[in-house]
């Protein structure tokens, strides 16, 4: 198909189509099935190109949408750029007219500085016109109409959302020696657009002290073709079913494939020749199955090539491809390899695909607040949130571009040139895609699709769709460094779209901030304190939906939340599964989720709780309904309730049953609780998983005989106080107690060894409570 005309290639697409339907029908395994069909996809896409191709047209997708006025400012807002403006593209822009010179005046000089770097400036010796640079004006390469008479120069580059206008004069660095500091076609010196190209490209980046980007990102803005970026080294990526898709749009012109190393010590670049960090171009790819090679061009003038194995490379095609498109290059620097060598040797493989292979296309122009509000890191209910549903089955490419802005510049200029990274992260970005009828979602769970995180400035993602289902496109970052910055994500397809911004499933959300404290991380429903957890009243008016969210910024806690059929008081330290309407399953890190998809008009209680007791961390609970709620705070245990808290003590050698003594002057309520406060360093405390020595704490009147249980932890039995133990609220009666010879509380204990842990009793009353000495009841 390669040296096909374009009806002949056609003629090969279309019948190439057929052959996988009928294989389509024979395949044994839902995987084959998906294989073909992707195949009968692409040959169907390549045949709709080659159909324009025949008819002498080019083919773009159709902007299927209007961009409204706040988009159109956010792109107005995006043309300033290291002081200068790039106004978006119009086509009077580059009208014959604006590079005319007029009488009288001189050429055009561009004011806008572009910095040269140290080493750059070493060897520089002024900004020179091209006929003062000794270069022949009648070799140049521009026909009369490129030509300027003023030394003007205007682009049309594609950055910042759209194709933008970026004006530049002739001028270009001049170096004291013969080694340029601009870039020279080495077979046509005289030639002068590359130059030119590369300097509109720099003003965009800040001057020629550019410390440099990736070449899908620079022929994104000088093509305007989609970028794509595989990780050669990742496991995930499967390139040999690549492979021939790339081949075929490579074939057809509508593919760029460029290649990418990584970081490589030096004795790995003498030994392969490979130079690290650094961009190469590639020339052809060789299909044939038995070789998958592919004709690399290293782009510097030194032209260092790749030693398979040590050997000295190649640096032309083999014998039998003399003919070939690689004979109209210039052979330094070049070289054949095969694909295993490079998916071995090179970090990412870049590819720029022609946009003229989609009908459809939608831009969205945002500006997205990076700083996550407080407790909210965890999440994504902040991230801009898109719905997408397509009019047919088919492929749906989305590519999120993020903006250049003067800080990341700067920031990336301060990363190239500092040994000490820290601080100086220029983060990363991604795309996820869920089958969630096109609402907004609040966390990354549970996803269809999502691409890998890049710290490239655009990150594309493919993925299938059904005609009809809904689905919900979420931009993701991490540790993007700007407070603010904007985006544009295009939506390329075949078919139609409807893409509008996700909305929020729930009509009615109510946030309430909370935190867990030293008295209230009661952990989970197994711990005696799980009754001190925050907890929450949540009342429906009538039938509603109900989606619980409950995040913090500690990423290491596990949190979760538990409704519970508690008419909107606190739940106590036992809970029974039959009280628990519904749960966010197990504990989950930062951010737990709860949805219930109907609830009954009521009040219930919420109860959010960490895993282990005392993980401390603010936190926020965000209650939504589709119906209206009212929420409030259940107040802690113990609020507006006095305090007293005992002498800590340690049980002596021999002792397993202390108590003291205590005196109310009138009727009260109350509850005791015990728990461990410390224990000697040689001992390795590990905090609350570690045991402790069994124990039961209880109020009482008289003694002997005599003794009334007023209170009692554990039902009566003796538990570790793994996070504290604690009683009932029972009711004391002053005149009572005087007869019944007073008034005790008691912590027993299991054994009678010396012990080496502190323990400390606290008083919860609604009146005062007095408390005595310890003394020993063993």
């Amino acid at each position: 198909m390669t040296k096909s005309d374009p009806k002949d290639a056609l003629e090969h697409a279309i019948k190439a189509a057929e052959l996988y339907m009928r294989a389509s029908a024979e395949a044994k395994t839902p995987a084959d099935r998906s294989r073909i069909r992707r195949k009968i996809e692409e040959m169907i896409t390549l045949a709709e190109y080659l159909k324009g191709s025949t008819a002498g047209e080019v083919i773009q997708p159709k902007q299927d949408r209007r961009i409204p006025p706040r988009e159109i400012l956010t792109l107005l807002k995006s043309s300033k750029l290291h002081g200068c403006e790039f106004l978006p593209w119009r086509p009077c822009h580059g009208g014959p007219e604006v590079f005319a010179q007029k009488q009288g005046q001189g050429l055009y000089t561009d004011p806008t500085p572009l910095p040269l770097s140290k080493v750059q400036l070493e060897n520089f010796d002024g900004w020179k016109r091209p006929k003062d640079l000794l270069l022949s004006l009648e070799s140049l390469s521009l026909s009369d109409d490129a030509d300027s008479k003023n030394g003007k120069y205007i682009f049309r580059m594609n950055f910042n959302g759209c194709f933008r206008k970026v004006e530049i004069d002739d001028r270009l660095p001049a170096a004291k020696t013969d080694r340029a500091l601009f870039v020279i076609d080495r077979r046509n010196p005289a030639v002068i657009w590359p130059a030119l190209v590369e300097k509109a490209y720099l003003k965009i980046r800040g001057g020629y002290d550019f410390p440099g980007s990736n070449s899908c990102t620079d022929l994104w803005v000088l093509t305007g073709w989609v970028p794509q970026q595989l990780f050669l080294q990742r496991d995930a990526l499967n390139l040999e079913q690549e492979w021939d898709t790339i081949v075929q749009a490579f074939k057809t012109g509508n593919v760029i494939v460029t290649l990418g190393t990584g970081r490589i010590s030096h004795s790995e670049e003498e030994a392969t020749g490979l130079v690290g960090e650094h961009d190469y171009g590639v020339l052809e790819l060789d299909s044939d199955p038995d070789k998958r090679r592919l004709l690399v061009k290293n782009p510097w003038r030194t032209g260092e090539t790749w030693n398979e194995l040590g050997s000295t490379s190649v640096a032309t095609p083999p014998a039998e491809e003399p003919d070939g498109p690689v004979s109209m290059h210039d052979q330094t620097g070049t070289f054949w390899m095969s694909l295993a060598d490079v998916t071995q040797h090179f970090e990412s493989m870049y590819l720029n695909w022609n946009p003229a292979l989609f009908r459809h296309r939608q831009d969205i122009h945002f500006t997205w607040d990076l700083a996550p509000r407080k407790n909210m890191s965890g999440t994504v209910v902040d991230n801009p949130q898109y719905s997408i549903t397509a009019g047919a089955d088919g492929s749906v490419w989305v590519l999120l571009a993020r903006h250049f802005t003067d800080e990341e510049m700067d920031l990336i200029r301060k990363r190239s040139q500092s040994s000490d990274k820290t601080g100086l992260d220029i983060g990363f970005m991604s795309i996820y895609v869920f089958e969630d009828n096109g609402k907004r979602v609040p966390k990354l769970t549970r996803n269809l699709y999502h691409g890998p995180f890049v710290d490239s400035p655009q990150t594309l993602l493919k993925f299938r769709v059904e005609k009809g289902k809904s689905y919900t496109v979420v931009p993701v970052q991490e540790k993007l460094p700007m407070a603010k910055c904007n985006f544009t994500l295009s939506f390329f397809a075949n078919q139609t779209l409807d893409v509008a911004p996700a909305k929020n499933p729930m009509r009615h959300n109510t946030d309430i901030p909370s935190s867990w404290t030293r008295r209230t991380a009661g952990g989970n429903s197994g711990s005696v304190n799980y009754g001190t957890n925050p907890q929450f009243s949540i009342t429906l008016t009538r039938q509603s939906s109900l989606s619980l969210l409950l995040c913090t910024d500690n990423l290491d806690i596990p949190v979760h939340i538990d409704l519970v059929w508690a008419n909107g008081e606190r739940v106590g330290p036992s809970l029974a599964i039959k009280d628990v309407l519904a749960d966010s399953d197990a504990y989950v890190r930062a951010c737990a989720v709860l949805d219930v998809p109907s609830v009954d008009p009521g009040t219930y209680t919420a109860v959010c709780s960490t895993f282990e007791a005392g993980q401390l961390a603010d936190f926020t609970f965000r209650v939504g309904s589709s119906a209206p709620h009212i929420v409030r705070t259940i107040p802690a245990e113990g609020s507006g309730r006095l305090r007293t808290q005992l002498t800590p003590f340690v049980f002596a050698e021999g002792e397993s049953c202390l108590r003291a003594p205590l005196r109310v002057s009138r009727l009260t309520r109350m509850c005791a609780s015990v728990r461990r406060t410390a224990v000697p360093n040689n001992t390795h405390d590990l905090g609350p998983r570690r045991s402790s020595t069994p124990l039961k704490i209880s109020v009482v009147t008289g003694r002997g005989p005599r003794e009334v249980v007023l209170g009692v932890s554990g039902q009566g039995e003796f538990t570790e106080p793994t996070a504290g133990l604690k009683t009932a609220d029972f009711d004391v009666e002053p005149g009572r107690v005087l007869e019944e010879e007073g008034l005790w509380v008691v912590v027993e204990r299991v054994g009678g060894n010396r012990s080496r842990e502190t323990f400390q009793v606290e008083l919860l009353g609604d009146a005062s409570i007095t408390a005595g000495r310890w003394e020993d009841a063993s």
